[in-house]
């Protein structure tokens, strides 16, 4: 008998033994890209050749560790809402306790804004539809200005046709007046105050139109741009049409008309992922869908539609 517990002890020793090294230990640490460790990050491990998982969070001291972990290979996911999430291959052997290391790195921050394409348009109409619906303010007419306070808010004619100035400060004027030949003007403090520089637009106009008489409007482009002064060449429509910026954005669509042959229009203003938003047509020819709209929407008939036609309604 004592035999025989002799035998069952050492078989209980060798499974024991057996049981011990079947099994490893994974430790790790978490930090970020200076190295400061981070608590409360999510570590998963997770067989590669089962279902086998574990779960836990780093402490105070970025640490974690997972205990009992059968021999095998394993992926580790780490997460942490701040940080970009990080993932390592790990294989366990009997009796080992690997210590891993990661590094988060800062997550990529994205935010998403929707604009109302409608309010957008209104606001850029100079400002009238704004003015009205939010101050009930009315403004008159300006002639070629802008606005009567801004005499440099203005188009004026040049050699090949005309360019907009949007010289609101001081400062534009000064410039515009050193362009022109006259320096002596913007020394003087009416020319130094937006509310005197109002009253002056006659005078401002007169020394500019005869220096722009004699310069073509792309010259007189350059030239304001380099000393800081907002200025824009005025485009003719064939300009428009056949513009660069506006040919390589496609803002005009080539279509085919039965009178008039291949004719451009405008496109969409924008593009969803580089394509057309909608699909464009032609304008239609004069009555060209009154049969369509009078019989399939209205309801009348072929011979209401020839009464029509025949009593001049249509």
């Amino acid at each position: 008998m004592s035999r025989v517990w002799k035998v069952f002890a050492v078989l209980l020793l060798l499974g024991g033994t057996a049981f011990g090294t079947i099994f490893g230990t994974v430790r790790g640490i978490v930090h970020d890209p200076q190295h400061r460790p981070l608590p409360s990050a999510q570590v998963v491990l997770k067989a590669k050749s089962s279902e086998y998982t574990q779960t836990t969070q780093t402490d105070s001291e970025g640490q974690f560790h997972f205990d009992a972990v059968p021999i095998g290979e394993y992926i580790i996911d780490v997460t942490d809402p701040a940080f970009a999430a990080a993932r390592q291959n790990v294989t366990v052997f009997s009796g080992t306790a690997p210590v891993l290391h990661f590094e988060l790195a800062i997550a990529t921050q994205s935010q998403s804004v929707e604009v109302s394409i409608q309010e957008a348009l209104v606001a850029t109409t100079l400002y009238d539809f704004v003015a009205f619906s939010y101050a009930g303010f009315l403004r008159k007419r300006s002639g070629r200005q802008f606005h009567l306070g801004y005499p440099n808010l203005v188009t004026l004619p040049c050699a090949d046709g005309y360019v907009g100035f949007h010289a609101g400060l001081p400062q534009h004027i000064h410039n515009l007046l050193e362009l022109a030949g006259r320096p002596d003007l913007a020394a003087e403090p009416r020319f130094n105050s937006l509310a005197t520089i109002g009253a002056q637009a006659k005078e401002l106009h007169g020394v500019l139109e005869p220096w722009l008489k004699t310069r073509g409007k792309w010259e007189v482009f350059h030239t304001a741009q380099k000393r800081g002064i907002p200025t824009s060449p005025i485009p003719t429509p064939d300009e428009v049409v056949n513009w660069t910026h506006l040919k390589e954005r496609q803002a005009f669509i080539e279509v085919e008309h039965p009178e008039g042959g291949t004719v451009k229009i405008p496109g969409p203003p924008f593009r969803e992922q580089g394509k057309l938003p909608w699909s464009l047509r032609r304008a239609p020819l004069l009555g060209e869908h009154t049969e369509a709209v009078l019989c399939g929407q209205l309801g009348y008939s072929k011979e209401d539609l020839e009464r029509m036609r025949n009593a001049g309604i249509i």
